[in-house]
């Protein structure tokens, strides 16, 4: 399927998949995705493109495994010369650092493969000291963090009216993929193709980040792993270590980036909120008022819980790491990263986006006016037929989708709702029954 976006159509890219053979139509993906992409059609569920925003919910809430998240075959490093590992900050919380330090770890990634780590907390403190910049020269507040891409494409789906607030800033992945570069063309005198950059992902959105970015033509990251395939692989080789090497590691201001409220933890506004939680930041953006929202300067916006340490990728229970994470984060310095001095080597226009991203035409009625007044009209007459009572049976998350659907589509009828359907055949039946009786009562009969 395919989009119009500025003049132009779009075929996007998504990294959650279903695996058809083992989804039985139960739609427990239709009642929990956010942005309404699932339908279940004939006994499988069906993903639009279009609406589809990879944050993972119906790979968590499926009962049946049947969605799963397409990342990068960890094959895919030995194509380059030069591998650097980009560790979220939520990979360090999938280890009990009072058991496993953090350079054994970096140590095991170094034997399976990797030359380089660089971890993405570090790219993360100098984003923090860019949105300060960012934030004193903007006239666009709030300003909407950009670094979760699900919740950069929900704004671009489901509300469009905020694009303008999202920063226009690389998020950390992305910074730390351009500077780990740069550091190993100047240490080895490589080449940029001779270079694989991989992020050790909690989540898919960050796939589709990096193969459809938002914001610029090409992201600098080379390709991204799943979190649970590289910690597997790490837990494998530790009793293989013999000589833990020494690694420079970032500060608390970057590794606390991976739970909720880490990014304005130490973002210095005094009016930022933090939301955590796809449909909470759905509720956010619906319910609060106009005049609340123009008087924040700064939101911070996941869509998982508790932040990116409950992504789907991840292997570890979610509050476990959260706690881990935090108890690593008070045990480390402050960063001894002198943000100014990077920040005016690169300048601000390293870490700006390259082009505002463009919100999705999802919800177009007709280019028509007077077409499109007729199809709201209808949209409208079928919904109110409906129960309303969003069951889900018919394959559509709510009943005014299933009226979209008929409408808007034409891939569904207004039957599929069993209630319509259970009050059509009663009414054959009643009609069968009276002429029946009109039949007994004729002479001869």
């Amino acid at each position: 399927m395919s989009a119009k976006v500025g003049g132009k159509k779009i075929k996007y890219f998504h990294s959650v998949r279903l695996k058809e053979d083992l989804c039985v139509g139960c739609t427990h993906c239709i009642r929990t995705c956010p942005t309404e992409a699932i339908r279940v059609i004939d006994g499988k569920a069906v993903i639009s493109d279009q609406r589809c925003i990879d944050c993972g919910e119906c790979i968590r809430t499926c009962p049946n495994n049947a969605k799963y998240a397409l990342t990068n075959p960890f094959k895919m490093i030995e194509n380059f010369k030069y591998r650097v590992a980009l560790p979220a900050p939520s990979f360090m919380a999938q280890f009990d650092s009072d058991k496993i330090s953090l350079d054994k770890v970096y140590t095991a990634l170094n034997l399976i493969g990797f030359q380089y780590i660089f971890e993405v907390a570090a790219a993360a403190e100098l984003v923090n000291y860019a949105t300060e910049k960012y934030l004193k020269t903007t006239t666009k507040k709030p300003v909407i963090s950009s670094a979760c891409p699900a919740v950069v494409r929900l704004i671009l789906t489901r509300f469009p009216e905020f694009v303008d607030n999202i920063a226009m800033l690389e998020p950390p992945m992305d910074i730390a993929a351009k500077i780990s570069k740069e550091l190993v063309m100047e240490r080895e005198g490589a080449k940029e193709n001779e270079i694989g950059v991989f992020f050790i992902s909690p989540c898919p959105a960050k796939v589709t980040a990096v193969k459809q970015p938002a914001g610029k033509d090409k992201s600098p990251v080379t390709g991204v792993l799943s979190m649970t395939e590289i910690y597997d692989k790490v837990m494998s080789v530790l009793k293989d270590i013999k000589k833990v090497k020494k690694f420079e590691h970032a500060g608390k201001m970057g590794i606390i980036w991976g739970v909720h409220e880490g990014e304005i933890e130490s973002a210095h506004v005094k009016k930022k909120v933090a939301i955590a939680g796809i449909h909470n930041v759905i509720s956010f953006f619906e319910n609060i008022e106009q005049k609340v929202f123009n008087n924040l300067d700064f939101i911070e916006a996941q869509a998982c819980v508790p932040g990116c340490v409950g992504g789907v990728l991840a292997p570890t229970d979610k509050f476990l790491a959260k706690i881990r994470l935090k108890e690593l984060a008070e045990k480390l310095k402050n960063s001894e990263l002198q943000p100014e001095k990077v920040i005016k080597r690169y300048n601000m226009d390293f870490f700006l986006l390259e082009k505002k991203p463009e919100p999705r035409n999802i919800s177009k009625l007709d280019t028509d006016l007077i077409k499109a007044m007729e199809k709201a009209e209808l949209i409208d007459q079928l919904t109110a037929e409906f129960p309303g009572i969003d069951c889900g049976i018919c394959g559509c998350p709510t009943c005014r989708a299933l009226a979209e659907d008929i409408v808007l589509e034409g891939r569904a009828s207004k039957f599929d709702c069993i209630f319509i359907l259970k009050q059509k055949i009663k009414n054959i039946k009643d009609e069968l029954e009276g002429n029946e009786k009109l039949n007994r009562k004729k002479p001869g009969k």
